[in-house]
């Protein structure tokens, strides 16, 4: 919350608004060093109280079997 007040104040706006959904950034999946970020947030107790999103699963074409990533989740074919 201090990060979005401070942001609030850096771009002069004189109130917040309610809303009712959310997208958090920043979070694109690329192998398992890419969940970081969501499991940051898990450390520091985060919790929402909107429905929240995350950014979809990007798959690197070349590289989702060495992921780790299923042929039927990513929907890439099984070569």
């Amino acid at each position: 919350m201090r990060i979005v007040l401070r942001v609030a104040e850096l771009q002069g706006a004189e109130q917040l608004i309610d809303i009712s959904q959310a997208h958090i950034d920043g979070c694109i999946y690329t192998g398992p060093a890419s969940l970081r970020f969501a499991e940051q947030l898990v450390e520091w107790g985060a919790q929402v109280r909107v429905p929240t999103t995350l950014n979809s699963i990007s798959v690197d074409q070349c590289r989702w079997r060495a992921q780790d990533i299923a042929p039927l989740s990513a929907s890439l074919p099984a070569r």
